[in-house]
């Protein structure tokens, strides 16, 4: 392994003890691997071999993650909870880097174009991070020519239970030896058209997900946080709030990097990337994010976000062998993505 390398190998295991406790993975990709992916409008203009991170969310985050940032100061104002939480997360994990020139690009970001700054999608593609499903992807093509089939992103551990957050660009991290890891196909070509069929059918019921047996998905309060539509989250989130205040109470003092609390039993992370255990009385609160394309109404916010204007929908073709055929045209105003649902 080179001294470049070395470093990216050193850059991806800070990243985890920061991010790992806390509900997140990171996974490392090539920008060039990225824009081979993209037409121009979606390229970075960095050199090809700069490293980079996509962001992931585990069906923990909700528990060790967003639960302690909502019962703390920090979450304030109109801005959506969960991007709240996600942008100080990921803040933290940039300030472990102390004079490295990162860029920070979350899922909702757009660019003057009303366009998303990246496709998160295509990002955890190339990382190897979860295969982005299309309908390129199916031998047999059962759909009629003119049907619109959106993509869905699989992860081999979660299947469709997470969330695409962001990326991390180093911008002076060059690694042009570092080895490119696929994605894996882990669907055979008839769960690739059951997972797209259940995905475009009715994404809300959520059967995507389960196309594969996964090690972990979302609790009862984190679905019923997710299934909740934005303009009606207020009471539930104040209810979350006001659990958390009383936990804060009965372990002496709440701070969210290292303590939350445990309703059944859930680690938790401290700034460290260390973790602790806190026990409680109290139901599960959850439910989350995904990946994926759909169509939605208005008044989904932020974090349903992709049912609304954001996203990354009638993305490229992909194949196993990392290659793609031609550029195509990937974004569409009339798709969104569901990442986090």
């Amino acid at each position: 392994m080179g001294v470049l390398e070395m470093e990216a190998e050193r850059i991806k295991e800070t990243l985890r003890g920061v991010l790992e406790p806390c509900g997140f993975e990171c996974y490392p990709f090539k920008i060039g691997w990225y824009n081979d992916y993209v037409t121009k409008p979606f390229e970075f203009k960095y050199d090809r071999d700069t490293l980079a991170f996509i962001l992931i969310s585990t069906p923990s985050m909700f528990e060790k993650a967003f639960l302690p940032f909502l019962g703390s100061e920090l979450c304030a104002g109109t801005r959506d909870p969960i991007d709240q939480c996600m942008d100080h997360h990921f803040k933290r994990a940039v300030q472990a880097f102390a004079g490295e020139e990162i860029e920070l690009i979350h899922d909702y970001d757009m660019n003057h174009m009303r366009r998303p700054r990246v496709l998160v999608q295509t990002a955890g593609h190339v990382s190897g991070a979860a295969f982005y499903y299309q309908r390129s992807s199916v031998t047999q093509d059962p759909w009629p020519k003119k049907k619109s089939i959106h993509g869905v992103s699989i992860h081999p551990k979660f299947g469709g239970w997470f969330g695409l957050r962001g990326i991390l660009i180093f911008k002076n991290v060059i690694v042009p030896t570092m080895p490119h890891v696929p994605p894996q196909d882990v669907l055979s070509d008839e769960q690739k058209i059951e997972v797209l069929n259940r995905f475009n059918g009715n994404w809300r019921d959520g059967t995507f997900r389960d196309i594969i047996p996964v090690e972990d998905s979302y609790s009862p309060v984190q679905r019923t946080y997710f299934n909740t539509w934005p303009k009606d989250r207020k009471p539930l989130i104040e209810q979350l709030k006001e659990d958390m205040l009383k936990a804060s109470g009965e372990l002496g003092g709440l701070d969210i990097n290292d303590t939350t609390r445990g309703i059944q039993q859930m680690s938790v992370c401290d700034s460290n990337g260390t973790q602790e255990v806190a026990e409680e009385n109290q139901t599960r609160e959850e439910h989350g994010t995904q990946v994926g394309n759909s169509k939605q109404n208005e008044e989904l916010n932020v974090d349903d976000k992709r049912e609304l204007e954001t996203s990354v929908l009638k993305s490229c073709p992909y194949h196993l062998d990392g290659k793609l055929p031609q550029k195509t045209n990937i974004w569409t105003s009339n798709t969104v993505s569901v990442d986090t649902l």
